[in-house]
């Protein structure tokens, strides 16, 4: 395996959602991420652009609700009579 289709394999593995939704949000098809983690099909750089495009959009999109959670918590943390989940 070529060392692009190997690190587009490693992280399409990682990714914290689904190859589906991975997929979906590089618009290609999710066969195709399916046979390159498999080692069927070579990764392309057009695919793995769009993956890895797709990737920082999901991270910054993950990285903006844990800030708003964390305001939640510290707002929340602030109020009489709240209790820390144990």
């Amino acid at each position: 395996m070529d060392p692009l289709s190997r690190s587009l394999g490693a992280a399409i593995r990682a990714a914290p959602v689904s190859r589906r939704a991975l997929a979906r949000a590089a618009k290609v098809s999710p066969a195709l991420l399916d046979f390159i983690v498999q080692g069927e099909r070579a990764a392309t750089p057009p695919v793995a652009r769009a993956v890895a495009r797709a990737l920082d959009t999901l991270a910054r999109r993950c990285a903006r609700q844990a800030r708003a959670i964390e305001r939640a918590v510290n707002r929340a943390g602030r109020r009489p009579g709240r209790e820390e989940a144990s």
